[in-house]
C-alpha cells in the first residue's frame, strides 16, 4: 500500500506542520503540491508566508504573486503580497498592488493597515536617507562638495515626491 495524499490532504498536513513550527516539513509539502498544481493559491500563499518567516521577503514574492493571480478575490493573498513587497523595500510595486487590490474589493481595516505600512516604509526610507547624509564625512574637494549637495537635494526631492504619492494614494482610497 502506498502513502499517496490528495492535494487537500497534503495541504492540511502542510498547514498543521506550519502552525506547529515544523517549517521544513511544511515547506516540503507545499512544494510537492506546487509540483503537481503550480497555480494552487493556498500552497503558493502559505509557502510565501513561510519564506517571509525565514526572513526572505523578496524570495516570497513569486509565491504571493501566483496566489493573487490564481484567486484575486482572496483579501489575505493581497495583504500577504503587499506586506512582503513592503518588507522587500519595493514600495512603488506595493502601491500599485494596493491599488489593484482595492479594485478587487480590498477595503476596511486591512486596507488601512497596508496604507499605514507604506507610510512607515516611506518614513524609514526618509530616515535612512537622512542618516546617510548626516554620517557622510566632510569632503575637502569643492567639486565633491557640490556633488554631495546635489545628492542631498535629490534625496530631499525624492522624499517629498514619495510623501506626495502617499497623499494621492490616500485620496484615491478614501
Amino acid at each position: 500500500m502506498t502513502n499517496t495524499l490528495t492535494i487537500d490532504q497534503a495541504l492540511h498536513q502542510a498547514v498543521a506542520h506550519h502552525t506547529q513550527g515544523q517549517l521544513q516539513e511544511a515547506e516540503e509539502l507545499y512544494r510537492a503540491i506546487l509540483q503537481v498544481q503550480p497555480n494552487h493559491p493556498d500552497a503558493n500563499n502559505n509557502l510565501g508566508v513561510l519564506v517571509v518567516q525565514m526572513n526572505q521577503p523578496a524570495a516570497s514574492l513569486p509565491y504571493f504573486k501566483a496566489a493573487v493571480e490564481a484567486n484575486p478575490n482572496q483579501d489575505q493573498y493581497w495583504r500577504s503580497y503587499i506586506d512582503a513587497l513592503i518588507q522587500a523595500g519595493q514600495m512603488d510595486v506595493a502601491r500599485k498592488m494596493l491599488e489593484q487590490g482595492r479594485q478587487q474589493g480590498l477595503q476596511g481595516e486591512a486596507l488601512d493597515a497596508l496604507i499605514a505600512r507604506l507610510e512607515e516604509g516611506a518614513q524609514a526610507v526618509e530616515q535612512a536617507n537622512t542618516e546617510v547624509v548626516k554620517e557622510a564625512s566632510p569632503v575637502p574637494s569643492p567639486v565633491l562638495q557640490d556633488s554631495k549637495k546635489k545628492s542631498k537635494t535629490k534625496l530631499v526631492k525624492e522624499s517629498a515626491q514619495h510623501k506626495e504619492k502617499i497623499l494621492v494614494l490616500k485620496k484615491l482610497i478614501h
